[in-house]
Protein backbone atom coordinates (compact mmCIF):
# COMPACT_ATOMS: atom_id res chain seq x y z
CA UNK A 1 0.00 0.00 0.00
CA UNK A 2 0.69 3.54 -0.14
CA UNK A 3 1.68 4.86 3.24
CA UNK A 4 0.19 7.88 2.60
CA UNK A 5 -3.02 7.21 2.22
CA UNK A 6 -3.03 3.19 2.53
CA UNK A 7 -4.28 3.02 -1.75
CA UNK A 8 -2.98 0.08 -2.66
CA UNK A 9 -0.18 -0.03 -5.85
CA UNK A 10 0.83 -2.33 -8.00
CA UNK A 11 4.36 -4.14 -7.72
CA UNK A 12 5.93 -6.33 -10.09
CA UNK A 13 7.76 -9.32 -8.85
CA UNK A 14 11.09 -10.04 -9.79
CA UNK A 15 12.07 -6.43 -11.00
CA UNK A 16 13.41 -2.91 -9.75
CA UNK A 17 10.15 -2.07 -8.36
CA UNK A 18 9.89 -2.37 -5.62
CA UNK A 19 13.03 -0.90 -5.01
CA UNK A 20 11.72 2.18 -6.37
CA UNK A 21 9.05 1.76 -3.98
CA UNK A 22 11.54 1.16 -1.45
CA UNK A 23 13.12 4.51 -2.53
CA UNK A 24 9.84 7.10 -2.79
CA UNK A 25 7.69 5.71 0.35
CA UNK A 26 10.12 4.51 2.50
CA UNK A 27 13.49 5.96 2.25
CA UNK A 28 11.07 9.29 1.23
CA UNK A 29 13.41 10.69 -1.54
CA UNK A 30 10.79 13.32 -2.63
CA UNK A 31 9.96 14.20 1.03
CA UNK A 32 11.10 17.56 0.31
CA UNK A 33 9.61 21.25 1.44
CA UNK A 34 8.37 22.43 -1.94
CA UNK A 35 5.70 24.90 -0.42
CA UNK A 36 2.07 24.29 -1.56
CA UNK A 37 2.80 23.40 -5.45
CA UNK A 38 0.21 23.44 -7.75
CA UNK A 39 1.79 21.71 -11.20
CA UNK A 40 3.65 19.17 -10.88
CA UNK A 41 5.34 17.72 -14.09
CA UNK A 42 6.83 13.62 -13.30
CA UNK A 43 9.20 13.19 -16.23
CA UNK A 44 10.44 9.56 -16.52
CA UNK A 45 7.72 8.43 -14.22
CA UNK A 46 8.22 4.71 -14.51
CA UNK A 47 5.10 2.81 -12.71
CA UNK A 48 3.70 5.58 -11.02
CA UNK A 49 4.84 5.98 -7.58
CA UNK A 50 6.81 9.27 -7.42
CA UNK A 51 3.47 10.45 -9.34
CA UNK A 52 1.43 8.66 -6.85
CA UNK A 53 3.35 10.11 -3.82
CA UNK A 54 3.35 13.54 -4.99
CA UNK A 55 -0.86 13.30 -5.92
CA UNK A 56 -0.95 12.01 -1.81
CA UNK A 57 0.39 14.71 -0.51
CA UNK A 58 -0.74 17.61 -2.71
CA UNK A 59 -3.84 16.34 -3.57
CA UNK A 60 -4.89 20.02 -4.84
CA UNK A 61 -1.74 20.00 -7.45
CA UNK A 62 -2.24 18.67 -11.04
CA UNK A 63 0.78 16.01 -11.92
CA UNK A 64 1.52 15.10 -15.35
CA UNK A 65 3.05 11.86 -15.64
CA UNK A 66 5.50 11.18 -18.40
CA UNK A 67 6.66 7.69 -18.84
CA UNK A 68 7.49 6.25 -22.47
CA UNK A 69 8.07 2.68 -22.19
CA UNK A 70 5.09 0.38 -22.86
CA UNK A 71 5.46 -2.13 -19.90
CA UNK A 72 5.57 0.58 -17.14
CA UNK A 73 3.18 2.53 -18.66
CA UNK A 74 0.87 0.05 -18.45
CA UNK A 75 1.52 -0.32 -15.21
CA UNK A 76 1.16 3.29 -14.17
CA UNK A 77 -2.21 3.51 -15.45
CA UNK A 78 -3.41 0.73 -13.02
CA UNK A 79 -1.40 2.94 -10.18
CA UNK A 80 -2.68 6.36 -10.97
CA UNK A 81 -6.24 5.52 -11.88
CA UNK A 82 -7.25 6.22 -8.33
CA UNK A 83 -5.66 9.71 -8.42
CA UNK A 84 -8.10 12.46 -10.66
CA UNK A 85 -5.30 14.51 -10.09
CA UNK A 86 -2.68 12.76 -12.13
CA UNK A 87 -2.34 13.03 -16.09
CA UNK A 88 -0.77 10.20 -17.45
CA UNK A 89 1.27 10.91 -21.12
CA UNK A 90 3.02 7.98 -22.79
CA UNK A 91 5.99 10.40 -23.96
CA UNK A 92 9.43 10.39 -23.80
CA UNK A 93 10.75 14.00 -22.17
CA UNK A 94 13.17 15.47 -24.72
CA UNK A 95 13.87 19.29 -26.39
CA UNK A 96 11.29 19.12 -28.65
CA UNK A 97 8.34 16.95 -30.19
CA UNK A 98 9.77 14.11 -31.96
CA UNK A 99 10.24 10.26 -32.04
CA UNK A 100 12.31 7.80 -29.84
CA UNK A 101 13.20 4.23 -29.42
CA UNK A 102 14.46 2.31 -26.93
CA UNK A 103 17.94 1.48 -27.03
CA UNK A 104 17.72 -2.28 -24.72
CA UNK A 105 14.57 -3.41 -23.42
CA UNK A 106 16.63 -6.02 -21.74
CA UNK A 107 17.83 -3.99 -18.65
CA UNK A 108 15.97 -3.05 -15.28
CA UNK A 109 12.40 -1.35 -15.87
CA UNK A 110 13.85 1.82 -14.53
CA UNK A 111 16.59 2.04 -16.62
CA UNK A 112 15.59 2.41 -19.88
CA UNK A 113 17.11 4.19 -22.42
CA UNK A 114 16.29 6.11 -25.29
CA UNK A 115 17.30 7.93 -28.96
CA UNK A 116 15.91 9.63 -30.96
CA UNK A 117 14.42 8.08 -34.08
CA UNK A 118 14.40 10.30 -36.83
CA UNK A 119 12.30 8.16 -39.37
CA UNK A 120 9.05 9.08 -37.96
CA UNK A 121 7.67 6.41 -36.22
CA UNK A 122 8.12 4.75 -32.55
CA UNK A 123 7.40 6.46 -28.92
CA UNK A 124 6.23 10.04 -29.34
CA UNK A 125 8.23 12.69 -27.41
CA UNK A 126 7.87 16.11 -25.98
CA UNK A 127 9.34 19.12 -24.91
CA UNK A 128 8.92 21.04 -21.86
CA UNK A 129 7.72 24.02 -23.40
CA UNK A 130 5.18 21.53 -25.18
CA UNK A 131 3.52 20.64 -21.89
CA UNK A 132 3.45 24.25 -20.81
CA UNK A 133 1.40 24.88 -23.85
CA UNK A 134 -0.96 21.95 -23.94
CA UNK A 135 -1.44 22.40 -20.40
CA UNK A 136 -1.61 26.03 -20.46
CA UNK A 137 0.41 26.02 -17.66
CA UNK A 138 2.73 29.72 -16.73
CA UNK A 139 4.92 27.83 -14.07
CA UNK A 140 6.15 24.65 -13.33
CA UNK A 141 6.28 24.36 -9.14
CA UNK A 142 7.85 21.56 -9.33
CA UNK A 143 10.09 19.41 -11.95
CA UNK A 144 11.41 15.89 -11.49
CA UNK A 145 13.64 14.41 -13.98
CA UNK A 146 14.42 10.84 -14.24
CA UNK A 147 15.31 9.89 -17.99
CA UNK A 148 18.40 7.94 -17.44
CA UNK A 149 20.96 10.83 -19.72
CA UNK A 150 18.13 12.18 -22.18
CA UNK A 151 17.96 14.92 -19.44
CA UNK A 152 21.17 16.03 -21.58
CA UNK A 153 18.86 16.69 -24.60
CA UNK A 154 16.20 18.43 -22.01
CA UNK A 155 18.82 20.93 -20.64
CA UNK A 156 20.65 21.41 -23.44
CA UNK A 157 17.39 23.49 -24.71
CA UNK A 158 16.39 24.93 -21.67
CA UNK A 159 16.57 28.62 -22.05
CA UNK A 160 12.52 29.05 -23.07
CA UNK A 161 11.63 27.67 -20.02
CA UNK A 162 14.05 27.02 -16.99
CA UNK A 163 12.89 30.53 -15.66
CA UNK A 164 9.18 28.62 -14.77
CA UNK A 165 10.46 26.10 -12.82
CA UNK A 166 10.50 27.11 -9.41
CA UNK A 167 11.76 22.99 -8.16
CA UNK A 168 14.04 20.65 -9.90
CA UNK A 169 14.45 17.37 -8.90
CA UNK A 170 17.00 15.39 -11.18
CA UNK A 171 18.54 12.52 -11.50
CA UNK A 172 22.36 12.87 -13.48
CA UNK A 173 23.40 9.99 -15.38
CA UNK A 174 26.88 10.85 -16.66
CA UNK A 175 27.81 7.06 -16.57
CA UNK A 176 25.57 6.33 -19.08
CA UNK A 177 25.59 9.86 -21.00
CA UNK A 178 28.77 12.11 -20.17
CA UNK A 179 28.00 15.61 -19.94
CA UNK A 180 24.56 15.27 -17.76
CA UNK A 181 26.49 17.46 -15.09
CA UNK A 182 27.82 20.19 -17.11
CA UNK A 183 24.15 20.33 -18.87
CA UNK A 184 22.71 21.38 -15.66
CA UNK A 185 25.40 23.83 -14.84
CA UNK A 186 25.07 25.67 -17.56
CA UNK A 187 21.54 25.55 -17.85
CA UNK A 188 21.56 27.55 -14.34
CA UNK A 189 24.63 29.58 -14.72
CA UNK A 190 22.85 32.80 -14.67
CA UNK A 191 20.80 31.67 -12.15
CA UNK A 192 20.43 31.99 -8.21
CA UNK A 193 19.55 28.27 -6.24
CA UNK A 194 19.92 26.57 -3.51
CA UNK A 195 21.17 22.91 -4.42
CA UNK A 196 20.59 20.01 -2.16
CA UNK A 197 20.93 15.96 -2.58
CA UNK A 198 17.73 13.51 -1.15
CA UNK A 199 18.71 9.92 -2.01
CA UNK A 200 20.39 9.69 -6.04
CA UNK A 201 18.43 13.12 -6.92
CA UNK A 202 19.84 16.76 -6.87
Amino acid sequence: PNPLNGVAVKLRPATSDLHVYDEIFLAKEYDLDLGNPAFIVDAGAHIGLASVYFASRYPNATIIAVEPEPANFAVLLKNVKPFKNIIPIQAGLWSRKTHLRIEDSSVETWSFRVHEDTSGVGIPAIGIGDILSEFKASRIDVLKIDIEGSEIQVLNHSQAWIDVVDTMIIELHDRFQPGCTESLQNALMNHRYDQSESGESL
